[in-house]
């Protein structure tokens, strides 16, 4: 339509964009981004390691808060295509961890074309309007992908929804 000016893309911003599997990503709060808190690339299930220095102890989480989306989770590797043999096979499952978000406009944590297993693990969510979702890049008739919520906490509506200075009730 005349007035209009030449069509718009949405290009994704985050307050922490890590375009990488983070060596140390731990203590960090988004807040009130207009977009994503935190995007990243999950490590892999089998390095423990990386995994203890990411944090045992959900106190010590990465925290999302007020942003239209808290957490949105990549796929680990870069590399095209869907199912267990995408990433070189290297990255078949893989985990994050400790994880609050919580009134977020949209989404609490959002994957999407994930090609590998994903376990969400000691996260907290609670007073985003939809909780946790996301979506698998499968290959034909590959139905060997899963998605695990363990040792987390997701609640729906809260006093944080209600109190009247909602900006200060943390």
């Amino acid at each position: 339509p005349e007035g209009r000016g030449p069509p718009r893309f949405y290009t994704p911003t985050a307050a922490f964009f890590i375009d990488a599997v983070p060596k140390l990503m731990k203590g960090n709060v988004a807040a009130g981004s207009e977009d994503i808190g935190f995007q990243f690339r999950p490590p892999a299930c089998t390095d423990p390691e990386l995994h203890k220095k990411l944090g045992s102890d959900i106190n010590d989480g990465n925290e999302a808060v007020g942003n239209v989306v808290g957490f949105f989770i990549l796929r680990a590797c870069h590399e095209p295509g869907g199912g267990p043999a995408a990433c070189n096979g290297t990255f078949s499952c893989v985990e994050a961890r400790n994880l609050i978000a919580w009134k977020n406009s949209h989404v609490g944590i959002l994957f999407v074309d994930q090609p590998s297993s994903l376990i969400i693990n000691q996260a907290a969510v609670s007073d985003n309007h939809i909780g946790i979702t996301g979506a698998f890049h499968r290959q034909v008739n590959d139905m060997s992908l899963f998605f695990t919520i363990k040792n987390s906490l997701v609640m729906g509506f809260t006093e944080a929804s209600t109190c009247s200075a909602s900006i200060t009730c943390r």
